[in-house]
This record gives structure tokens, sequence and C-alpha cells, in this order.
């Protein structure tokens, strides 16, 4: 009985306000940069070439009034040196993001990866490159409720496997991963 439910919920359209829905019926076009609203997934993943930022879409500003819709935006920024960082931004936090957004890639052959399929999955249903820092706004701070706490804790395990582990690079060493122990040096091999 609950597989049957289950495959009736997953067959279910998608809503009428959801983004690929108005993209479909011409709402709004992707032409152009548009000033995006909604609030963090998560906390802001640091990654090897910059920031990763996932956020659950409120409205999106276009010829107007905001229209109202729901899905996900995945932003990434890469910064360079004549830039500052990003402000301080957290799990929950209301955002505003002035970018120009893209569905995801498609490659229409047939043993390749479908990143489309994959984001959709997570509910990301459109990316976007942040350009400069100046052009995220942080309007109100959230409320604080238990999926803004996991978040920050989840970060912050994140932070301190970070410090503690130390990978290692070199030529021959390749699977190696250093811990930092109590005055002395662990080995760990990762395979």
């Amino acid at each position: 009985m609950l597989g049957f439910l289950a495959a009736c919920v997953a067959e279910q359209p998608p809503s009428a306000n959801r983004v690929i829905s108005l993209l479909e019926q011409k709402r709004f076009s992707l032409d152009s940069p548009l000033r995006w609203h909604g609030h963090l997934r998560d906390e802001p993943a640091k990654l090897p070439w910059g920031y990763g930022l996932e956020i659950d879409l409120d409205q999106i500003e276009f010829e107007g009034p905001g229209l109202p819709l729901r899905g996900g935006l995945r932003v990434s920024f890469t910064p360079c040196s004549e830039q500052g960082s990003l402000p301080e931004l957290h799990a929950g936090d209301e955002v505003s993001v002035l970018t120009e957004a893209k569905l995801p890639q498609v490659f229409r052959d047939e043993g390749v990866f479908d990143r489309r399929a994959y984001l959709a999955q997570q509910n990301i249903d459109l990316v976007a490159a942040l350009r400069s820092p100046e052009l995220i706004e942080r309007p109100a701070r959230p409320k604080h409720n238990l999926a803004t706490r996991l978040a920050w804790i989840r970060n912050r395990l994140r932070q301190e496997i970070d410090t503690v582990c130390i990978p290692v690079t070199r030529r021959g060493r390749r699977n190696t991963t250093f811990l930092r122990k109590t005055g002395r040096t662990q080995c760990v091999r990762m395979y």
C-alpha cells in the first residue's frame, strides 16, 4: 500500500509556480540577469575553486512586481584577488542574488551523465555564477529552527575534519591522509 502511495505521489506533475513550469509558460526569460529571492538551504560550501550556495527560491523580480515561485538555485562564486569575500551567510538566511541563471547543461550523448536530472533529484532547477560579492544581499536574519541548527553543526564538523586531516598530494602518496594527533602524526591509507 505504501509503495503504491509513493508511486502516486512521485508521478504528480510539477506545481504551476515551479521555476521550470514558469519558464515553459514563458512568464520570464533567462536571457538577462535577474534578482532572485530565497533562503539558503545549507551553509555555504567551501570548494577548491571558491564557494557554492544552494538557495530555495521564493520569488523573482521580473518586469515589475515580484513573481512568486518555487524551486532551487545553485550559485557558485570564485573569488578574485581584487574582489572581497562573500558576506557572512548561514543556513536559513534570507538572501537576494542578482545573477544570470541558466538551466543545467544537458549533453545529447547516450552514455553521458545526465547532470540536469541529477540536480533535479536534489531540487536544483537552475545554476548560476556570482560575478561579485556585492551582488548578493542578506535582507534579514532567519528564525532559528532545527534544520538550520543541524546545518550549522554539519558545517562545523566539516571544518574540524578539514583541520584534522591534511591531504598529501606528492607523487607516491596520492591516497594517503595524515591525521594530526597530540604531538604525533598518524598516517591513514585511503583506498
